[in-house]
C-alpha cells in the first residue's frame, strides 16, 4: 500500500521525487554566497553516479563552466573532479581539462576567441604546471615551457618565415640564450653552431663571396712547399674558414687533409686574405662557415 501512494505522488507531482537530486548555490559579482535576489551567478549540482554534476550559470541563464564535484554539501568546500569546461558569455569555449581532487590534473587547453583555435596547452603533475606550448592563430607551435618546482626552468621560441616555414629555434635557461637555430625559406640548416662572439651560420640567404678573383689570389701566393715538392706529394687539401659579419676571416681548419706541409700552406694562405663580402641573413651581415678546396698539383 505505501510504495502504491509513493508512486501515486511521483505521478501527481514528478518534481516531488527528482528535484531532490538538485541543488542551488547563489554567488554576488565576487563569487561570494548571495541569495537569489542579489545574485549574478548560480550553481547547479546534479547527481550522476558516484559524483555530482556541476554547471555554472550567469544569472541570465547562460551557460559558462560544467564540470563535476566529489559532494552537494553546500556548507563545506567540494573538491572539482573530471573534465571541466569553460565557455564564454558567447558559448565559445575558454579553457578546457581535467580535475583530480580539486587539482589540476594532465593537459589543459586554453583557447583564443573568437575563432575558438588553440592558443596554448598546459601539463600538470599534481596541481603543479610542468609544461606549457603555445600556438599562433595557424596552429604552429611558438613556444615550449618546462618548469620545475612550479617556476620557469627553460624556453624554446619558434618563429617562422612568411611561406609557414621554420625559420628559428631559440632555446633559454635562466632568461639566458644557450642555443639558436635558424633555417632558410626553403627549409635548410642555416646554423653551424653558437660561438661566443654570436651565431655562425652554414648556409644563408646570401652567400659570402671574395671581393677578387679568388683563382688568381691562391695562383699568386700559395709557394709550394720544398719537402713536398722533392717527394711528389700532391693533392687537394679543403680548408674551413669562418667570414665574420665584417668580411674578416678566422677559424681556419683544415678539414680534408694531404700532407702536413701541403695543409700549413693551405692554412697560411687562406688565414692571410683580404676581407671578403659577408654573408646576409634578412639583409643583415652575419658570420658564415665557409669551405674552400685548393689543388696542390706538379707540373
Amino acid at each position: 500500500m505505501l510504495q502504491r501512494i509513493l508512486l501515486f505522488l511521483c505521478l501527481l507531482i514528478p518534481s516531488f521525487c527528482f528535484a531532490q537530486n538538485d541543488t542551488t548555490q547563489y554567488f554576488d559579482s565576487k563569487w561570494l554566497i548571495s541569495d537569489k535576489q542579489h545574485a549574478m551567478y548560480y550553481r547547479v549540482f546534479t547527481k550522476a553516479n558516484d559524483l555530482y554534476k556541476v554547471e555554472d550559470f550567469k544569472i541570465d541563464g547562460k551557460l559558462i563552466v560544467s564540470g563535476f564535484a566529489d559532494t552537494v554539501d553546500i556548507d563545506i568546500s567540494y573538491n572539482r573532479q573530471g573534465k571541466h569546461t569553460y565557455l564564454a558569455s558567447t558559448g565559445q569555449k575558454i579553457k578546457e581539462g581535467n580535475y583530480r581532487d580539486g587539482l589540476h590534473d594532465g593537459q589543459w587547453s586554453y583557447y583564443r576567441l573568437p575563432a575558438e583555435s588553440l592558443d596554448r596547452t598546459e601539463s600538470y603533475i599534481n596541481g603543479a604546471i610542468a609544461h606549457a606550448t603555445g600556438y599562433d592563430s595557424a596552429g604552429k607551435i611558438t613556444s615550449e615551457t618546462s618548469y620545475k618546482d612550479g617556476k620557469k626552468d627553460s624556453i624554446i621560441t619558434y618563429k617562422y618565415h612568411p611561406n609557414g616555414k621554420l625559420r628559428s629555434v631559440s632555446t633559454s635557461v635562466d632568461q639566458k640564450t644557450i642555443k639558436n637555430s635558424y633555417y632558410s625559406i626553403t627549409g635548410e640548416d642555416t646554423t653551424c653552431e653558437t660561438k661566443k662572439s654570436g651565431v655562425v651560420y652554414q648556409f644563408v640567404e646570401q652567400m659570402p663571396s671574395p671581393p677578387y678573383d679568388m683563382i688568381q689570389y691562391l695562383s699568386n701566393n700559395i709557394t709550394y712547399p720544398e719537402k713536398a715538392h722533392k717527394k711528389g706529394i700532391q693533392g687537394r687539401v679543403a680548408i674551413s674558414f669562418i667570414v665574420n659579419n665584417d668580411g674578416s676571416i678566422t677559424d681556419v681548419t683544415v678539414v680534408q687533409p694531404v700532407s702536413p706541409d701541403i695543409d700549413a700552406e693551405a692554412v697560411r694562405v687562406i688565414s692571410t686574405m683580404p676581407k671578403w663580402r659577408p654573408g646576409r641573413q634578412n639583409g643583415k651581415p652575419v658570420s658564415v662557415i665557409y669551405t674552400q678546396p685548393i689543388n696542390f698539383k706538379l707540373n
